[in-house]
This record gives structure tokens, sequence and C-alpha cells, in this order.
């Protein structure tokens, strides 16, 4: 009967009175119920108020722990709840669209720039000579002046630049003039001298073509990506550590409720010896010896509940629950079996394309690129070809002036050019190459994480095919120690036994039990951290990562083409392409930018 009433705790420990449905293993990872959830990036609301007369309790007894009250957890739950408590992801998922709002930012320079202002003055100016008084005998002449604000040559202007490089201004000016007494030399007084000039300016070398000019987007773009991925990757750890949590909880359990058998067992055959040494029918080292592995027991039972207590806390750390819940977090999801086993080659070629870490990167070398072409552009000669066409409208009345304005009969034509170079161009050059030693970097992370990724998928892999030959094993020594201690305990009874023989069964089979239930969740994480490392199990648990921020979209902060998936490289940007970059002459870069704007 006690063999009986051990195996049944021990084997329930990590049970419950609710049966939960067998879950089902892809042909590589672990996943969940397949029920379809949006991660997005809307802010959650907590209340994080502490009571300051608040005492923690204190650390409870086994028996206390397992009579507390129940919190019948799955693991999808304990996923979904993680992802939306999780203090990490709390954080980061407001960086996507921090990221996103840039790209309006460089938009911009392509919007139309509007300018206006007036200004008007007055100029009480004494007369020197007769020539200044035009031979009218007074001694001060009055002045009054309206025309563009100081800063500005016209009191309307608008600017724009196109994604050509090309500037387009429109100017309109009326400026006012009156003096008083009239001057001899004055044929118009007051007069309104009306003008509108359109002007067009044109880089030739350095800005010019669409390539160059949105490069600026392209960036804030792959900016974007980066950051998304980034907080995919948040996302793709934290279900891999809830899921390592919640083994860990069913493993530390099981030690809990085998060290608690074990020293009520152990206390029984204490009580036992005890009772047989009152009368004299052994010797009191089998009772020290049976002591002795009561003592021990209890010990191992301070460090199981102290090792439950922990894993409890790191999973509700994980989920965003306080480490102060009072309830006994219970595991109701079955583990998992060996039907489904990995495949090594499936593995590599799933990690290669759907890890964030390399999503992340791969845009970060998308960026750098750009950013090496930004400042090779630079280099460029600063030579810009411009025309103005100005029409002009002179009359003593604004309305005159207007229509003098109108006639298109006076007009002005212009054509330039400007030209600005810093001489050896030392700060062009630096940044020049600052931009291909960031980007050959770059491409050296891309490398590193791939061989790391590489080298954690293959440590996930064995410890998959590790832990399952162990489980096996473990499941055949338990089977052993309970037949062990079945036929120990009949010896022990019919006194053919030693105590110590007895002893060391009993303990020997609640080892193998403990042992075989941390077999079974060592098994269970290594097939998360195989789902981790193949990219898998952020999408293949049911979850996807919601494309914009609710509340305000794109279209609304910015009038302009909608975001673009940043180009994917062949073969991850092959190593060649480095060999290529490294030994470019500034001159080459020049001609480069030079072929993309042409």
């Amino acid at each position: 009967m006690v063999l009986f009433s051990l195996s049944l705790l021990i084997m329930g420990g990590c049970r419950t009175a609710r049966n939960s449905q067998q879950e089902i293993i892809s042909s590589e990872v672990l996943t969940s119920t397949p029920t379809h959830t949006t991660v997005g990036y809307e802010e959650p609301v907590y209340n994080d108020s502490i009571d300051d007369n608040y005492e923690f309790p204190p650390a409870s007894k086994a028996q206390d722990i397992l009579k507390k009250e129940k919190w019948y957890l799955t693991l999808q739950d304990a996923v979904i709840m993680a992802l939306d408590n999780n203090k990490d992801i709390a954080v980061l998922r407001f960086l996507p669209d921090e990221k996103r709002s840039e790209i309006a930012v460089e938009y911009s320079d392509f919007d139309p720039n509007l300018n206006l202002g007036g200004h008007w003055q007055r100029t009480d100016q004494q007369i020197a000579n007769a020539s200044s008084g035009s031979g009218v005998g007074i001694p001060a002449v009055q002045t009054d002046l309206f025309g563009a604000p100081p800063g500005l040559t016209e009191q309307l202007r608008i600017t724009k630049k196109m994604q050509t490089g090309t500037k387009t201004s429109l100017y309109y000016g009326s400026n006012y003039n009156l003096t008083n007494p009239t001057g001899n030399f004055l044929l118009v007084n007051p007069s309104w001298d009306s003008r509108l000039n359109f002007q067009l300016e044109q880089p030739i070398f350095k800005g010019r073509g669409r390539y160059v000019n949105r490069l600026g987007i392209e960036i804030a773009n792959a900016g974007y990506y980066v950051s998304r991925h980034e907080f995919q990757q948040t996302v793709s750890q934290t279900i891999r550590d809830v899921e390592v949590a919640y083994w860990d909880i069913i493993a530390a359990e099981t030690n809990l409720i085998s060290r608690q058998v074990g020293v009520d067992e152990s206390g029984k055959t204490l009580k036992v010896e005890e009772s047989k040494l009152a009368n004299g029918l052994n010797s009191i080292s089998e009772v020290s010896q049976a002591r002795e592995q009561y003592q021990s027991l209890n010990a191992e039972l301070s460090l199981a509940r102290q090792s439950l207590s922990d894993s409890e806390r790191n999973l509700r750390r994980l989920i965003g629950i306080r480490p102060e819940d009072g309830r006994r977090i219970v595991p109701t999801t079955d583990p998992l079996d060996f039907n489904n086993l990995p495949v090594w080659e499936t593995g590599i070629l799933s990690a290669i394309q759907q890890r964030p870490e390399l999503e992340a990167q791969r845009s970060s070398i998308y960026a750098a690129k750009l950013s090496l072409d930004r400042e090779a552009n630079g280099l460029q000669h600063d030579l810009n070809a411009f025309a103005g066409y100005t029409i002009n409208g002179l009359a003593d009345s604004y309305d005159k002036s207007t229509s003098t304005l109108s006639d298109n009969q006076y007009t002005d034509w212009s054509l330039g050019f400007r030209y600005e170079r810093r001489l050896g161009q030392r700060a062009e050059k630096a940044r020049t190459y600052q931009a291909q030693r960031k980007l050959l970097r770059e491409k050296a992370q891309l490398r590193k994480l791939k061989h790391d990724i590489r080298m954690e998928l293959h440590e996930a892999y064995q410890a998959i095919y590790s832990t399952k030959d162990v489980l096996q094993f473990q499941a055949k020594r338990k089977n052993a120690a309970l037949q062990q201690l079945k036929a120990h305990e009949e010896l022990y009874k019919k006194g053919q036994a030693n105590l110590d023989l007895y002893l060391r069964s009993q303990l020997t089979h609640l080892n193998a039990m403990r042992d075989e239930k941390k077999a079974i969740a060592n098994y269970n994480q290594a097939l998360s951290r195989w789902a981790f490392a193949t990219g898998n199990n952020l999408y293949q648990s049911g979850f996807s990562i919601e494309q914009p921020m609710q509340g305000v979209q794109v279209d609304q902060v910015f009038s302009g083409p909608q975001l673009r998936p940043v180009p994917v490289f062949q073969n991850d940007l092959l190593d060649s392409e480095v060999e290529q970059i490294l030994p470019l002459e500034l001159d080459q870069l020049i001609q480069g930018n030079e072929n993309r704007s042409n």
C-alpha cells in the first residue's frame, strides 16, 4: 500500500484533476494550440501601485505550498499572458513605430516650403543741400516703404525640392515707395513695383538623381525593419523563456513532492526503528541510520521548496505577475513525446531564412550600403546650374502695377552656375572611409551571427536526442527501482533484509521517479530551444507581429509611397562582396554614384 501511494503521489504531482488535451508537436518544433494571436503595439494598462504597509509572506513549508489555492495554467495561456504583460515587450513594442515615423521625417524634405511676410518702414531724412531737397526749400524728406521682411527677398516665396534633386522656386513681391515731397527726379510717386519670379536650380554632379536623393528615406526604411525584427526577436525569446520556465515548474514540483513523500516514509521508518530499539530488537546504529536519512531528506525538501519558489517566481516575472501572488501555479499541459524528431538540414535552412537577428542584420547591412553611397556622393563636385524668369510691373497704384505684371511686357531672364568645393575634402573623405568600415563591420557581424546561430542550433539538436535517450533510460531505471523496492520491502517486513538495504532502495526509487520527471522536462525544454533556434516558435505557436501601430496610420503622417520591404539579398550578401568593397578607391565610389544617378 505504501508503494502504490508513493507512486500515485509522484506520478500525479505534475497533473491536475482537470485533464488537458494532448498537444501536438510539428515535425521540428514545440508549438502551442494554433490559435492565431496578434502581437500589437497598443499600450497596455498596468497597475503598479504597491501598498507600503504590505508584508511579504514568510517562506512556507512543503505541505503549505501544496495546499495553496491552485492556479491551473496551460502553456498556451502562459505564453499569451507573457505577450500581453511582459515588461521587456511592453518597452520595445513602441520602438518599431518610433522608427517608422523617421520615414515621414525623411519624406518631409520634399514637401513644399511656404514663406510669407511683409515689412513697413517710414524714414524722415534731413536735407543737407539743395540738390537733396530738389529746390523746394524744406528741411526734411519723408519716405514710406513697404516690402519683404528681413531674411526674405519677396513677400511670398514657395520652394520645393524634387526627388531628382531639382529645386524650384516661385517668388512674388510688391514694393511700395512714397516720398514726400515729391522730387524732380521721381517719375512715379507713389510707386508700386510688383515682381513674379520663377527659378529653377539643378545639381550637375553632387545631389543629382532620384537614387541619391531618396537615400535618406531608404535608410530610415531599413532602420524601421531593423527595429521590427529586433522586437520580433524579443517576442521569440520571451516565448522560449516562458516554455523553459513552465517545464522548470513541473520538474521542481515533482522534486518537491518526491522529497515530501520521502520525508513522510522515512519518518515512519524512523518511528519503527525507535520502537524496535525500545523493545530491544535492534541497536542504536539502525536508529541513527534511519534518522540520518530522515534529516537528509528534510534538507533536500527545503532545497526543493526553494527551487519551486524560484521557478514560479521566474515564470511570474516573464508573464508579468507580481511575485507576492499567493496562488500555486499548477501546469496542466502534458509533456510531449518522441513522435517527431527534428531534421538537421531543415533546421539550418529554417534558421537562416527566419531568425529575426539575421533579418535585422541584413537590414543593417542594407542601410550601411546606402550610407556609403550617400557619403560617396558627397565627394563629387558641387556644381549647380540655375535659370530664372521674372515679370515686372511698375505703376503709381497697386492695381495698375499688377495689371502691368499680367501683360508680361517687362521681363528679366537669367542663367548661371554656382560651384563650391572644400579644398582637400578631408572631412568628406573621412566620412566615406567610416562608411566603408561600417559596412565591413556589419558584414562581419552577419557572419558572426550565422556562426553563433549554427552553434546554438547544433546544441539544441544534440540536446533533443540526448535528453530523449536519457528519458528512455530513466524510465527503465524507474521500473527497475520500483521492482527493487518491492522486493526489499517484503524482505524487510519479514526480517530477512537489513535496514540499510531497505533505506537505500527506498531512496533510489524516489530519485529515479524524480529524475524521470526531470528528464521529461529537459526533453520538452530542448524542443523549445530547437523551436527558437530555427526561428519557428513565434509563428508555429500561432502568433504574428502586427504591421502598423494601432491608431495613427502611416498615410495619416505623410503623403507618399507606402513602405516597401528591404531588398532580400541572395546568399546573405556573399562574402565576396566584402573583398569587392574593400579596395575601392574614392573615384570609383564617385563613378558608381554617377552611374546610379544616370
